[in-house]
């Protein structure tokens, strides 16, 4: 029984550890929001809002999304002991990283000259940011390079919970001196926070990576960087909405709504992304069976997962919406005057895991029955549909609008991933099949 209990506990120790990290990382971005809210100007915090959002964006650039496809020629390296063409990886990721970086940054100066940008208080906003992105990059790569070597905690601790950490130290530091809060401390605190991480990423990589990258002798193969090209590409803009639908939604409504409005937008996503993260959570948790009930073509089990975690996030996301409704006014006092607008939009808002909980882990099912190659083209249309639905929202309804267009975007990307899901798998996985059966039952 002892050894029993300590196999489970040893099998949890991971994925507890990367739960408890992206929350302390989400309650990090929350105070930090809260902090922002209460000592910035609403139009410097919505552009400082911004370039949060866009540096992470701007990594897909730097990268060219070569790193996307680590985790699955990597590992396939190691297992093959083709330590030649591991090496050669991540000589590949590191050569792109530096060459599109320097690029981005020549760019971005260049930018800047001609649009005689240093006439403005933007300019040095705007340089800050490029260079996080760059450096952000390199932390980037390095992370999925040593996650590829099974150290997940490794991989993962620096930039989902160090950074935002670091970030909300920073700006607390500088508020407890009496200093006041700009765009430019706070475009300063992500550089070094970013910069601390990276530090932090490279000593954590240096014993894990020495194993396979340590041999000088052995010449890097670069044979396969085609195929890492085109894998990484697909991969990273395949994942793009999924992964940073957060800072699409507020770098495209900054093209629309003002800066003090971008300051409202982006608590309130902020808000809604725990209860986003409760859904991605449980269709996490229940990967792994659900894929061996997959490949077993166990057509019972599929549904019975699938009824069980449709009801088991659905009812709690109606319960936030509930409250969201009841209690908005009170939420959006904790933040000060001006972001009064937060009680109208987290309704509005909710819809996003609404439609993730009631449609069911259609992407999911997709991938792990071969299907995948549905995502791509989806992900596509998706981010042109959020683009155009906030842009249009926006004009027509304001901030209220820009909200609407996100949550546009979710129920067709949802609403599509069920579709495909019951027309190639043969399953429906809403929560109309999962009441059905119940009944039937």
């Amino acid at each position: 029984m002892r050894n029993y209990t300590s196999k489970i506990l040893s099998e949890l120790k991971t994925p507890l550890v990367l739960v408890t990290m992206r929350v302390g990382g989400a309650v990090a971005a929350f105070v930090l929001s809260l902090l922002m809210a209460r000592t910035m100007d609403p139009t410097e915090m919505g552009v400082a809002m911004t370039c949060m959002s866009a540096a992470p964006l701007a990594t897909l650039l730097v990268t060219g999304s070569t790193e996307a496809g680590c985790l699955r020629f990597l590992v396939a390296y190691l297992d093959k002991n083709e330590l030649s063409k591991f090496r050669g990886m991540v000589s590949f990721n590191r050569r792109v990283t530096l060459a599109l970086g320097v690029a981005f940054i020549i760019i971005t100066i260049a930018w800047l000259w001609m649009t005689d940008r240093a006439s403005g208080d933007l300019s040095t906003v705007i340089l800050l940011t490029a260079i996080t992105a760059v450096l952000f990059s390199w932390q980037k790569i390095a992370s999925v390079h040593v996650m590829s070597l099974g150290h997940v905690v490794l991989a993962m601790a620096p930039s989902s919970f160090c950074r935002q950490v670091l970030l909300v130290l920073c700006v607390g530091l500088w508020i407890l001196a009496d200093n006041p809060l700009t765009k430019e401390v706070v475009a300063s605190s992500m550089l070094l926070s970013v910069i601390a991480v990276l530090i932090l990423q490279v000593a954590l990589n240096h014993r894990p990576m020495q194993r396979v990258i340590a041999d000088k002798s052995d010449v890097a193969d670069y044979s396969d960087y085609r195929e890492w090209t085109k894998v990484g590409l697909q991969l990273g803009i395949t994942l793009l909405f999924v992964q940073f639908s957060r800072d699409l939604t507020l770098v495209f409504s900054s093209l629309s709504v003002s800066p003090e409005n971008i300051a409202v937008l982006g608590i309130a996503t902020a808000i809604v992304g725990f209860a986003k993260f409760y859904v991605v959570a449980i269709n996490q948790s229940i990967a792994p069976k659900l894929s061996q009930a997959v490949a077993r073509n166990e057509i019972d089990k599929i549904q019975e997962k699938i009824i069980f975690t449709n009801h088991l996030k659905f009812w709690p996301m109606v319960m936030v919406l509930i409250l969201f409704l009841l209690l908005g006014d009170e939420i959006a006092k904790i933040f000060g005057p001006g972001f009064e607008s937060i009680a109208m939009l987290l309704p509005i808002l909710m819809l996003e895991p609404l439609a993730m909980a009631f449609f069911g882990p259609g992407g999911h099912l997709l991938s792990m029955s071969g299907h995948q190659f549905i995502m791509l083209p989806l992900s596509i249309a998706t981010i042109a549909v959020l683009a155009c639905a906030i842009t249009i929202g926006a004009h027509l309804g304001g901030l209220e609008g820009a909200a609407y267009g996100s949550s546009v975007a979710w129920v067709f990307w949802t609403v599509s991933l069920a579709l495909f899901a019951r027309k190639y798998v043969r399953h429906d996985v809403s929560m109309f099949s999962a009441t059905r059966l119940i009944f039937r039952d």
